[in-house]
This record gives C-alpha cells, sequence and structure tokens, in this order.
C-alpha cells in the first residue's frame, strides 16, 4: 500500500500479489520491469517466489527487490544470493523507492518530484500531470 500511494501518481502501472505463488503468476503472465517483493508474504513466501520466477527464462530481465523489514547485513547477502537485485528495508523513504524504480526503468529522479527520461540520450523533464500521459 505504502508503494502504491508513493509510485501511483508517476502512472507506473502497478499490480499486487497475495501470496507468493500469485506472484509467480502474475510475473510470468505480466513480466514487469520491476518487482518489489515482501519477503514474508503467506503462501511460499517472498525468496522462494523469487527462486521460482528466476527459474523461468521469460523472467530474466525482471528486477526484484525484497523488502523486508529485517534488514541485517549478513541477510541483505542471502537476498542477493537467492535472486533478488537488491533490496528496501521497512520503513523505507519515498525517494529511496523512486530512485531504485528509476535506475532500473533507465529514469532519473530529481528530488522536485520530476522524473527525467534518458531515451535517445536527450534528457527530458516530465512532471507528475506529464508522466500520467508517456
Amino acid at each position: 500500500d505504502v508503494a502504491r500511494e508513493i509510485i501511483q501518481p508517476f502512472g507506473f502501472e502497478i499490480d499486487e500479489a497475495e501470496t507468493g505463488e500469485i506472484a509467480v503468476q502474475k510475473a510470468l503472465s505480466w513480466n514487469p520491469n520491476v518487482i518489489l517483493m515482501d519477503i514474508r508474504m503467506p503462501g511460499i513466501g517472498g525468496l522462494e517466489a523469487t527462486k521460482q520466477i528466476r527459474a523461468f527464462s521469460q523472467c530474466a530481465g525482471i528486477h526484484i527487490y525484497a523488502v523486508t523489514a529485517s534488514a541485517f547485513e549478513h541477510e541483505k547477502q542471502h537476498f542477493l544470493d537467492n535472486g533478488c537485485n537488491g533490496y528496501l528495508a521497512k520503513p523505507y523513504k519515498r525517494d529511496d523507492l523512486l530512485l531504485m524504480l528509476c535506475k532500473n526503468l533507465g529514469l532519473t529522479y530529481s528530488t522536485d518530484s520530476e522524473i527525467v527520461s534518458d531515451e535517445d540520450n536527450k534528457p527530458q523533464e516530465l512532471s507528475l500531470a506529464e508522466m500520467k500521459t508517456h
């Protein structure tokens, strides 16, 4: 819910999965650019769902980020070793989430609530209103 509130105004397409099994199914059918995978999910859990997603070649380009309330140093490496591209520790900050998304989507985020596109090597600033039309 927190991530949805932060990124929805920017016009990103968002979907949610209530369980690890549903997360795997949605990754296969939708093939999103980024998955924010809650580590503690009902059913198979976030790390097992990540492993299953990684087993499918059509999902190789998906960036999966572990979202967890527990981010001790040894656990961070565990997330990476199990197929995650990185992690967000709860509670995460708005800018941390937006910077992570922009990094993975080839965009640049500025703290002025704008995202700059690197398309065709021509930086283009998009306001919130403009992003909804792109």
